[in-house]
């Protein structure tokens, strides 16, 4: 476990993935944005999908994030451009922070991958391509695409409709905020806070011994997930 001695492990023998549906707070065609997740695979080796935002077709997606086959590093991959895939080697049975970045204009977007904070582990991809509308997004497989479960352990996902900052150039370290040494922190705690954001852990609800029962993860970002509703 990584954040008070919880997280969600998915079996991929099962094909468990958890839904997120299709909202416009996932979605981030032509703006700038950042995910930021905790990770711990079982496995470095083969295809396995951490997060995707796509429709049933392999050819239309927004992005996808994943252990890259075989080469047991991380991938991100937007629709028409190429992967960026990060430049450490994942150990398996690790927790790693990873936090991808997308910052500049429909003319030159950069994406910048992070892990641990340090951007020399990740990478960055320039590109102009500008991915299709959402479909639906998923944690633990390619959104509406089946198939390359993950193995492992997710917990912290995070989703921003901002580019977070490295603390270059004078700015806030946002990213190192959040890896904060290994030690997670609540990214609500972040201004502007994220526009998702999915603990899956002490507060996702569900029957361990039925995988089919459906998993409740509220999304924290949402009022509506937190508060009570007095309807009168």
């Amino acid at each position: 476990s990584k954040v008070d001695n919880y997280s969600l492990e998915f079996d991929a023998a099962s094909s468990q993935y958890v839904d997120l549906g299709s909202t416009n707070d996932l979605d981030f065609q032509t703006s700038e944005m950042s995910i930021s997740f905790w990770i711990n695979s079982d496995t470095a080796s083969g295809l396995k999908a951490i997060l995707g935002n796509s429709n049933s077709s392999s050819s239309s997606y927004q992005y996808l994030i994943d252990i890259h086959r075989t080469v047991g590093k991380i991938s991100f991959l937007t629709s028409g451009a190429p992967t960026l895939t990060s430049n450490l080697t994942i150990n398996i049975n690790t927790w790693y922070h990873v936090c991808i970045i997308k910052s500049g204009t429909t003319s030159n977007w950069v994406y910048t991958m992070y892990i641990n904070g340090s951007s020399s582990d990740g990478g960055t991809l320039s590109t102009t391509t500008n991915p299709p509308a959402n479909q639906t997004t998923a944690i633990g497989k390619y959104g509406a695409l089946s198939g390359y479960y993950f193995i492992g352990k997710l917990t912290e996902v995070s989703i921003f409709d901002y580019a977070l900052t490295d603390g270059t150039g004078g700015t806030t370290n946002q990213i190192g905020d959040l890896y904060n040494s290994g030690t997670p922190v609540n990214p609500m705690a972040l201004t502007p806070a994220p526009v998702a954001y999915y603990p899956l852990g002490g507060s996702s609800t569900g029957d361990a011994a039925d995988p089919a029962t459906t998993l409740t993860v509220p999304n924290d970002a949402v009022p509506s997930a937190t508060v009570f509703n007095f309807d009168g």
